[in-house]
């Protein structure tokens, strides 16, 4: 599958990780890449119920699979959940597919890379149900919930105890950065006994603690969950400004374990800068990788617009600056090590 690389606007660095092993010791456990023609049964069970089944949802989960009428294919090395109307009975139809009794996990980095579907009552979610015990004292992690109608904005939670969230916060996308409907974006937690942290891309937007909140069940096995609602209680029902079909659109999902030869577990937002330095000079910016390697460099405006970019084969690479007005830009190299983006500053005085 073709992974594509891209510009990234001042101060996120999009974390784009390899098929052996991702920045800081995170190494890959488990993948579905969807590289197939057909969802991988023995990786997925495939959801079927009626409207109002919870959550007050108006979609009827159907069991249809990878044929041209489905609600969930796999097509061009991505998963696709798509969201229905017949337009003569009115009637909205959605897929859910989940790992139970199939692939269940306890620790480590989940991560799946998506483009979201966009307009009203859309209630994308990417999500996991603990193995023990009944909902909610079983735990819920919510990597990933969207709202149609926001399409900047995503949320994390976790949820036991009566069902409401022990914890939830959610992020919204900078504008100047589009939206997660127009582009893929990586979501993410990394779990551990004692803490799990959220991301959108390399920003970590919340972290939750058993220290804080004691009793939760945060050392449960958990099982994945993908899914399109249409309606309920997140977004609000759908209505004439709803467009379908919309589809989430899932490139993968990973599972990533920590190296314990390593030493104690880093967020990868802070293990990225490990492996390459920086050397900002006023006609020259000097990377130095971990070993010779392929790689493609770009340098980015505020806008995220790209100015130069350089690609090759070396263990370090030179970018003359001396064409770039005075300010501060974004450079972004891709390697065998994942992503490495940091800021620089051109000065001419």
């Amino acid at each position: 599958m073709t992974k594509t690389f891209f510009a990234v606007p001042v101060l996120l660095a999009m974390l784009l990780y390899g098929n052996a092993f991702c920045a800081g010791g995170w190494k890959l456990f488990w993948a579905d890449n969807f590289d197939s023609t057909a969802l991988n049964e023995q990786n997925w069970n495939i959801q079927t119920a009626n409207p109002g089944w919870v959550n007050s949802e108006q979609q009827r989960y159907t069991a249809g699979h990878d044929q041209a009428t489905s609600n969930i294919t796999v097509k061009n090395g991505n998963l696709n959940i798509f969201a229905l109307k017949n337009q003569s009975t009115g009637e909205i139809t959605s897929g859910r597919i989940y790992s139970q009794n199939k692939k269940t996990f306890q620790y480590g980095r989940m991560e799946a890379r998506m483009r979201l579907p966009i307009t009203k009552g859309y209630w994308p979610a990417f999500w996991m149900l603990g193995t023990t015990g009944g909902w909610p004292s079983c735990g819920e992690i919510d990597i990933m919930e969207g709202k149609g109608r926001m399409p900047n904005w995503t949320s994390g939670s976790f949820h036991s105890d009566q069902g409401t969230p022990v914890q939830t916060a959610s992020y919204s996308l900078p504008a100047a950065q589009g939206n997660l409907h127009d582009s893929f974006h990586i979501y993410a937690v990394e779990w551990n006994a004692d803490s799990i942290r959220w991301y959108l891309d390399n920003v970590n937007f919340e972290t939750m603690t058993k220290a804080a909140h004691p009793g939760i069940p945060i050392s449960n096995t958990f099982y994945f969950i993908l899914n399109v609602a249409v309606g309920g209680n997140f977004d609000g029902n759908s209505d004439n400004t709803t467009v379908y079909p919309e589809t989430l659109v899932v490139d993968y999902v990973h599972v990533y374990k920590w190296d314990q030869t390593l030493g104690a577990q880093q967020p990868a937002s802070l293990a990225k800068n490990s492996h390459v330095s920086l050397t900002n000079s006023r006609t020259f910016v000097t990377l130095a990788l971990p070993y010779k390697q392929p790689y493609s460099a770009e340098i980015v405006n505020a806008t995220g617009t790209k100015l130069l970019s350089v690609s090759g084969n070396a263990a370090s690479l030179d970018i003359p600056t001396s064409k770039l007005s005075q300010g501060v830009y974004v450079i972004s190299v891709r390697g065998d090590f994942g992503t490495f983006s940091d800021r620089i500053i051109v000065r001419r005085n």
